[in-house]
């Protein structure tokens, strides 16, 4: 996945764009006919566009989310979707004279219309909202902690999703808005 996110810093920078790239692995469970939750866990890079304090660092690191997601009817051609996700990540880098380390916390809710246009394809049209919540520290001849947060958080998203096989899905995701990005998933139901 990547994803680049406009956030507001608490310092005389302002706002800086992050640019976000996660791989990771998810474990889902179905709680009803209609309705999943499940762990995500992996990788994180992180990289911000100017920002003085982090210049000439490339931190990475990894992210741990909670994930709910459902669909009304769970087998009707025009679906109510719904999902709702808490991620934790966080990002470090340095020398030894320079450390930096970065972590946030996402919650973001995502209302949706999924439109089941044959049985192996589904298109979903959303809108996202996030709340975004982070702190950078500075490790160097002085210590320094700046908190931002996420600017004009939300936007919507396009979904297709295509099933290859009776227990396999492949997904796109586009997103616009704030944060803005692409991200394809596979899936794989035991």
């Amino acid at each position: 996945m990547r994803e680049d996110l406009e956030a507001d810093y608490d310092d005389s920078a302002g706002t800086e764009t992050l640019r976000l790239r996660r791989l990771g692995i998810s474990f889902y469970e179905a709680l009803g006919d209609s309705v999943h939750a499940g762990v995500r866990l992996g990788r994180v890079g992180f990289g911000q566009s100017g920002r003085a304090a982090t210049q000439g660092f490339d931190p990475v690191g990894y992210y741990a989310e909670l994930d709910f997601a459902g669909a009304w009817p769970a087998d009707g051609r025009l679906q109510a979707a719904f999902g709702a996700s808490w991620r934790y990540a966080s990002v470090d880098d340095g020398d030894e004279t320079t450390q930096v380390e970065i972590d946030w916390e996402t919650l973001e809710l995502r209302p949706a219309i999924r439109l089941v246009l044959t049985p192996r394809l589904a298109l979903a049209l959303g809108a996202s909202a996030i709340a975004v919540d982070g702190s950078e520290r500075l490790r160097a001849a002085s210590r320094s902690t700046t908190d931002f947060s996420a600017d004009e958080a939300g936007g919507a998203f396009l979904e297709l999703g295509y099933l290859p096989a009776r227990d396999d899905r492949i997904t796109l995701r586009l997103r616009g808005g704030n944060p803005e990005g692409l991200s394809l998933t596979f899936a794989h139901r035991y």
